[in-house]
């Protein structure tokens, strides 16, 4: 009974004064301001910031509570999932939480379409991005055990430019779905982008990883090829793009050497699971799993 009043009391006196939310699992440091407002660790010290002032204008303390802290790596704390308001109802240990916010279906996500700049709870991305704003005209489902061979024709206007995008082409690989981005901007930052997003938390996009592989226009011998880790629709374009962690090279390269005088280019690409490859690789060595 103890431990319910305890997350009871907690629940009702521990509120952000900045975002308004209540105890965050894994985020113990809380702060007050001169008029005794409670400050969250994201609003304080969240980004590199260190937020000085409260909204009410008194200044922040730069230490944070020691007895907050304490009562929140108790044992018996229990967290609310950071996404309650979209729907999730968990109720769980610090550890367990943090685990489950990974994945919790309730979790906003970003629209893996460049041109789409809308964030959608987990649950909902397959049916956002169905509409016909947000999907390729031929998009379809590909299984990928073998590689798939793609021709793309780039529209003039865009060649001229080289700007241009594809929206989210759906591939079906291993029980799970993969979305296929690429993207040129010749002016803004001279570069050619190409990632695959999975449509899954994090953790399980480890298990993942993809190659690209595109044909020299005027050398058959010279290919470009790209071995990557796929990447979870929890991370955004700017962050894949800033991380450049995906397939990423100079423009004037890839028109050089890998587009035609139709504007064409051709590329193939394979999805691999790690995990599988491991097995088999285990089993031609002779090695079972449980050693």
């Amino acid at each position: 009974m103890a431990s319910k009043d305890t997350n009871q009391v907690l629940y009702k006196q521990l509120k952000c004064r900045i975002c308004e939310c209540g105890p965050k699992a894994g985020k113990s440091e809380w702060y007050q301001c001169l008029s005794q407002h409670q400050i969250c660790q994201d609003c304080k010290t969240g980004d590199a910031k260190d937020l000085n002032k409260c909204p009410c204008g008194r200044f922040i303390s730069s230490e944070h509570s020691p007895i907050m802290e304490e009562l929140l790596e108790l044992e018996t704390t229990r967290f609310k999932c950071k996404n309650t308001k979209g729907g999730c109802r968990e109720f769980l240990e610090k550890e367990a939480m943090i685990s489950h916010e990974q994945e919790c279906i309730y979790r906003l996500v970003n629209c893996p379409d460049l041109m789409c700049d809308s964030k959608v709870p987990f649950h909902e991305l397959i049916q956002h991005i169905k509409t016909d704003k947000h999907v390729q005209k031929r998009s379809r489902s590909i299984d990928t055990k073998e590689p798939l061979v793609i021709n793309i024709q780039i529209p003039e206007p865009m060649f001229k430019n080289g700007i241009f995008a594809c929206r989210p082409r759906k591939i079906e690989y291993d029980a799970n779905i993969f979305f296929e981005t690429y993207q040129a901007n010749a002016i803004k930052d001279g570069l050619f982008w190409h990632w695959i997003h999975f449509l899954g938390p994090p953790i399980e996009a480890k298990k993942y990883a993809y190659t690209l592989e595109y044909e020299d226009v005027n050398d058959s011998e010279r290919n470009l090829t790209y071995n990557g880790k796929v990447v979870s629709v929890d991370e955004t374009t700017n962050t894949i793009q800033a991380n450049y962690n995906c397939l990423s090279v100079a423009y004037g390269f890839f028109k050089a050497h890998f587009v035609d005088n139709d504007r064409k280019f051709k590329y193939s690409l394979k999805i691999r699971n790690l995990k599988e490859e491991a097995k088999d690789e285990n089993v031609e060595s002779g090695i079972s799993d449980d050693e």
